[in-house]
C-alpha cells in the first residue's frame, strides 16, 4: 500500500503531544488528590465511608443542613464541629479532584478522536490527489506515445516521398536514355522497384515494432498503477469492514442483553401471578343446586331489597352525556374512524 511518512510522523508527533498532556494533568491531579488524603490520614475507611455516605444524602447544595449537622454529631459525637467542617473541605475537594480527573480523561479521548479524524480526512485528501497525479502522468504517457508515433508515421512518408522522387529521377533519366539502353533500363528499373519495396516493407516492420512495444510499455505501466490503486481501496475496505463488524457484534450483544432482561423480566412477572393465584385463589366445590336457589338477602317475593340506585350521581351520566349535541357527533366520527 502507498504510505506518506510525513502525514504518519505528523500523526504520532500530535498523538504524543496529547498523550504527554494527558499525562502531567493525571499525574498533577493524582498528587493534589493524594495530599488531600494524606491531610485527614487519621480518618479511617469505615468512618469515612459514613461521613460520606451523610454528605451525600444531606450535605450537598439544595440539602437541609440543620438536619446534616445533627446528624453528623450523632455519628460522631467523638468530634467537634470544626474537626467536621474541615474534613468535609476536604471530601468536597476530592470530589471536585475526581470530576475533574474523570473530565481530563473524557477530554484525552476527544483529543485522540478528533486527532484520528482529523488525520483520516488528511490521508483522504492526500490520496485522491495522487490518484489525480498518476492519471495525469497516465495521459501524459500516452499523449507523447501518441506523438511519437504521428512522427515516425511522418518521418516514413517523408522517406517514401524521398524514395518516389529519386526513382522518379532515376525513371527520367533512363528515359532520356532509352535509345541507348533501353532494354538495360527497364531491367534495372524493375530491380530498383525491387528493392525498394524490400527497404519499405522492412522499414514498415521496424515503425510497427517500435509502436507495439511502445504500446505494451504504457499498458503494462497502467496495470502497475491500476493494481497499486486496487491494493490501496483493498486495504481501506478492510479496515472499514473491520470497524463495521466491531459495530454490529456490540449491537448484537447489547440486543442479546436486552432481550435476556426482558425474558427474565417476564419470568419473574409469571411467577409472582402463579404466586398471587396460588396465595388468593378461591377453591369450591361445584353445586348444581344452588345455581337455581334465589340468593338468601332477598324477600319472600324474590325481588331485591336492595335499591336499583345505591348514591346519588353528581357527575355526568351517558344518558346526560347524549343530550349534548357536539358529544353525540363526536361518538359518531369516532364509531367511523373519522
Amino acid at each position: 500500500p502507498v504510505t506518506n511518512p510525513e502525514l504518519l510522523g505528523s500523526y504520532f508527533e500530535r498523538l504524543s503531544e496529547v498523550q504527554r498532556k494527558f499525562e502531567e494533568e493525571q499525574v498533577a491531579n493524582a498528587a493534589e488528590i493524594q495530599a488531600a488524603r494524606a491531610a485527614h490520614a487519621q480518618w479511617d475507611s469505615e468512618s469515612a465511608f459514613r461521613f460520606l455516605c451523610i454528605y451525600r444524602q444531606l450535605g450537598q447544595a439544595g440539602g437541609a443542613r440543620d438536619v446534616y449537622w445533627e446528624r453528623l454529631a450523632l455519628e460522631f459525637p467523638h468530634l467537634s464541629r470544626a474537626q467536621l467542617a474541615d474534613h468535609e473541605k476536604t471530601v468536597e475537594q476530592l470530589l471536585r479532584l475526581q470530576q475533574r480527573e474523570r473530565g481530563v480523561y473524557r477530554d484525552w479521548r476527544r483529543a485522540r478522536l478528533d486527532l484520528l479524524r482529523t488525520v483520516g480526512k488528511e490521508w483522504a485528501q492526500w490520496l485522491s490527489k495522487e490518484e489525480e497525479e498518476a492519471r495525469r502522468r497516465l495521459a501524459a504517457v500516452q499523449q507523447r506515445t501518441k506523438v511519437q508515433r504521428l512522427k515516425e508515421e511522418l518521418e516514413g512518408k517523408r522517406e517514401v516521398k524521398a524514395v518516389e522522387l529519386e526513382h522518379r529521377a532515376r525513371e527520367e533519366a533512363a528515359a532520356r536514355a532509352r535509345e541507348q539502353a533501353a532494354e538495360a533500363a527497364k531491367q534495372e528499373a524493375r530491380q530498383q522497384h525491387v528493392r525498394h519495396v524490400k527497404e519499405l516493407s522492412q522499414k514498415f516492420k521496424e515503425t510497427r515494432k517500435k509502436d507495439e512495444e511502445a504500446a505494451e510499455a504504457a499498458r503494462l505501466e497502467a496495470e502497475e498503477h491500476e493494481r497499486q490503486l486496487a491494493a490501496q481501496r483493498r486495504h481501506f475496505n478492510e479496515q472499514r469492514i473491520h470497524l463495521r463488524a466491531r459495530m454490529l457484534d456490540l449491537r448484537q450483544a447489547e440486543r442479546a442483553a436486552a432481550e435476556a432482561q426482558r425474558r427474565q423480566a417476564d419470568l419473574e412477572r409469571e411467577e409472582r401471578i402463579q404466586r398471587a393465584l396460588e396465595k388468593f385463589g378461591v377453591t369450591a366445590e361445584a353445586d348444581p343446586e344452588r345455581l337455581r336457589k334465589a340468593p338468601g338477602h332477598w324477600g319472600e317475593d324474590g325481588l331485591n331489597p336492595l335499591p336499583s340506585e345505591l348514591f346519588k350521581m353528581n357527575g355526568f351520566s351517558e344518558q346526560r352525556l347524549m343530550q349534548d349535541p357536539r358529544y353525540k357527533l363526536s361518538v359518531a366520527l369516532q364509531g367511523r374512524g373519522l
